[in-house]
This record gives structure tokens, sequence and C-alpha cells, in this order.
């Protein structure tokens, strides 16, 4: 999705967003998107209940997609009030329109290409690529609330959130920071989103010494928040 700059109002009585507003509202959005695995017994983690079983997954996705949805509200109509947009402009700032076929297909090959050593062995040296004509193996993934979890509902949520919620309010920092700015702060607020495993890891691993536990959500921060340099450029 490719965006052009938040171009400035000739005149405006005040910013269109201050730095500290963006921030102030990047963290609301994450902790709105995290806290309410918290509040509920149907997905608060816990020894005996696994985040993969299925009754789990499936509250977890409602409470997210609320989440995402009660975000977007505000989103809206920030980019309305103050950035001073009309209805297809937020779209287009939202990453949702136009659709660019060609700016799609380019995104999609970067990817393969990224993930073209493990393709490789799945595909040619494993012999994966029968599985793949059939796809037997996407119809084993997505037959499963894991799957379903993983491949789709998860993904789908966390970029509609983290990337078209977040990045248009950075659009509107007066003075506007650079695209290489918005490439690698943005994202800190998907890894810090991740955090929140380490206690689940602790409760359902309580074996597992501390340091070891730390350094596995240390890990898990490190390589979101790459992952979401990639997903924010791209974006």
């Amino acid at each position: 999705m490719a965006h052009q700059r938040l171009g400035t109002p000739e005149k405006t009585e005040s910013p269109m967003l201050s730095a500290s507003a963006a921030a102030f509202l990047s963290i609301a959005y994450t902790i709105l998107y995290v806290l309410p695995f918290y509040l509920s017994s149907t997905t608060r983690p816990s020894p005996n209940l696994s985040r993969d079983n299925p009754s789990v997954i499936r509250a977890r996705i409602r409470f997210v997609t609320f989440s995402v949805t009660v975000c977007a509200i505000p989103t809206v109509y920030i980019l309305s009030a103050r950035g001073h947009l009309d209805s297809s402009s937020i779209l287009h700032h939202l990453g949702w329109y136009p659709i660019s076929p060609f700016d799609t297909l380019k995104s999609l090959l970067l990817t393969v290409l990224l993930f073209a050593g493990p393709l490789f062995e799945r595909g040619i040296i494993d012999s994966g690529r029968r599985d793949w004509i059939k796809a037997q193996d996407l119809h084993e993934t997505l037959s499963s609330w894991i799957g379903w979890r993983n491949f789709i509902a998860g993904p789908t949520n966390e970029e509609f959130f983290f990337r078209s919620l977040l990045v248009p309010l950075h659009l509107l920092i007066t003075p506007p920071p650079s695209p290489t700015a918005l490439v690698f702060a943005t994202p800190l607020y998907f890894g810090i989103a991740h955090i929140h495993h380490f206690y689940e890891f602790t409760l359902t691993h309580p074996f597992t010494p501390l340091i070891p536990a730390l350094v596995r959500s240390l890990a898990q921060f490190g390589y979101t928040t790459v992952f979401g340099w990639y997903a924010t450029f791209l974006f």
C-alpha cells in the first residue's frame, strides 16, 4: 500500500496533531489491544487454559476485533477533523483505497523473495510442491482454529491495527516525520504489544527459569519489531 505525504492545509488555527498526542493515542490503542485478554476468564492466561484452546482462540479473536473497531472510530474522526480529509482521502491514508494490483503484486513478490530459502527447501528439496498443487497444506492449516488465528484473523487484525490505524496518526504530526522515522518508530508499538506473552509463558511454563523466559520475550519483541519495520515499509 503506497502513501503520499499528507499535505498541510493552507490555513489552520492549530497543529494537526502533536507528536506527544500521536504517541499517547498509540500507547492507548496498544493497551486496548492487549488488555481485553486479561479481563475475561475465557481469554485470561492460566496454567490450566492454553492459548491454543479453540474456545480461547475464538474469544480472543472477538475481543481483538472489537478493539480494532473501537480504535478505528477516533482515528477516522481525527483524520477528518484534524487532517481535514474527505472520505476518499481517509480511506487512502488507512491504506484501503484505491487498491493497486501492481503495488500489491510487488509487495507479494518482495515477501516471497525474503522467504525464498524456506520455500525452496519445502517445495523442492522436501517435494512439498505436490501438496501445494493439491492445496493439502492450506486445507489442513485453515481447518483448525490455530491455523485460522495464525494466518487469517491474527495477521488481518494486527495489520489493520498497527499499520492502518497507527501510521496515519503519525502522518498528521506537525512538523511531519520523515518516512524513515515512520518505518522504524511506529513498529515499536507492535513489538511492545507482544511483551505480555512473557507473563503468559511464565504461567504455562512455571518451571522455566526467569532469565531464559525473559530472553525469549525479548527475542519475540525483537523479531516482531523487525517484521513491523518491513510491514510498515510496504505500507
